[in-house]
């Protein structure tokens, strides 16, 4: 469904309409139409129709626009609020004792500030948009300062979430793949008060620092994404591929997210660095 939006006229004195297109899991798209006048009333399309191909004129690239998503090595600060990349936003307004950029060191750190059933009601998770038809994430996690009964990680953050993460525990450190099912029939998300996440899989970690990883696949609306830790011999998937889905419990497009939450004692710290986002193109999808 394309709905939505505003008109805009170009330099050139082309017209166009910006609307939005719900596009499956990674959320809705902007959708470029064209607008002739008749009368002085616009008129969307050609005969009616939604053109196939659409001829624009593109503009120089203005640099001094940052892009929408990209990778941060958490060594610089921003005229932003908090001084964070202007592509992360928070999932909800911070709470600032739980955060904090240590840009000498390249550092994101996240406390555990509340305890928490699951990633839906962590604080201060850190999200990018995702990108169509298909992206990838890598972030280095630090676990050494979790608490017993914390996890940490990289998620898929939506309602339908599943992430890759580490957790301890009495016995140690273990990476980890969690993820909230879909009821079968609606694909709607399971309520948050009946389900934590299932895990899928687990290995002990012998290392307190692990670099962890999500790809998305988007493209025909196939919205699976699948999760890795890097071992001795690279990176290794954790888990089942992951159906994501757009639904109404979050209804917002998928989204990377850096969290931490604590299930059994507050105030343990995940330390987070080298943020990695890549972006794929359509023939490149399978490929990566």
């Amino acid at each position: 469904g394309v709905a939505q939006g505003g008109i805009v006229d170009t330099p050139e004195g082309n017209w166009f309409a910006v609307l939005f297109q719900d596009h499956g899991a990674v959320g809705r798209l902007p959708i470029l139409l064209p607008i002739h006048w008749e009368n002085e009333f616009p008129v969307f399309g050609e005969d009616g129709k939604v053109p196939v191909e659409v001829t624009i004129i593109e503009a120089a690239q203005d640099t001094s626009r940052p892009a929408l998503v990209g990778s941060d090595d958490f060594r610089q600060s921003y005229p932003t609020p908090y001084g964070l990349y202007p592509q992360w936003q928070f999932n909800h307004e911070p709470t600032v004792a739980g955060f904090k950029l240590d840009t000498e060191t390249g550092k994101f750190s996240l406390k555990a500030i509340k305890l928490s059933k699951n990633i839906t009601e962590a604080a201060n998770t850190l999200t990018q948009r995702m990108w169509f038809p298909a992206c990838q994430g890598e972030v280095t996690i630090d676990g050494s300062q979790l608490k017993v009964g914390d996890i940490a990680g990289l998620s898929a953050f939506q309602g339908a979430y599943g992430f890759v993460g580490i957790t301890r525990e009495a016995a140690g450190l273990f990476v980890i793949m969690k993820s909230r099912e879909l009821d079968n029939m609606s694909l709607q998300a399971m309520p948050a008060d009946e389900t934590a996440g299932k895990e899928w899989e687990r290995f002990p970690l012998s290392d307190e620092v692990v670099r962890i990883r999500v790809e998305v696949d988007f493209l025909n609306m196939n919205d699976k994404a699948r999760f890795y830790f890097q071992s001795p011999t690279g990176f290794q998937q954790i888990g089942p591929d992951h159906q994501l889905a757009f639904k109404m419990d979050h209804f917002t497009g998928c989204r990377f997210g850096l969290f931490h939450y604590a299930t059994k004692t507050t105030g343990g710290t995940a330390v987070f660095s080298d943020f990695h986002y890549i972006r794929h193109r359509e023939k490149d999808v399978g490929n990566f």
